[in-house]
């Protein structure tokens, strides 16, 4: 099936993680939880990640801007965790 296109096989989660700089979940998270400025606000947060001490992230941020934008709409779970005992929470539209 994989011949004809039928099927897509997915990367590793490890592939995919090595995309990213070492650091880099580690820096966006300590921007994110500062409070300081909206991760959208793409110059002001690389600004305050190399502030905060992670120049390696800020540079690759600054020539990785589509792979920054996607990690931060791609990963809800880092920007919105889950609180509670992990059970679904009610929701309108269900």
């Amino acid at each position: 099936m994989a011949q004809h296109g039928w099927v897509e096989f997915l990367p590793d989660e490890d592939a995919i993680e090595s995309l990213y700089p070492e650091l880099f979940q580690e820096a966006v998270e300590t921007v994110r939880d500062s409070g300081r400025t909206n991760m959208f606000d793409i110059p002001v947060a690389i600004d305050l990640i190399r502030e905060m001490g992670y120049p390696e992230v800020a540079l690759w941020i600054t020539g990785h801007l589509v792979e920054y934008v996607e990690f931060i709409i791609g990963e809800p779970k880092i920007f919105f965790p889950q609180t509670g005992n992990g059970s679904d929470t009610p929701c309108a539209d269900k």
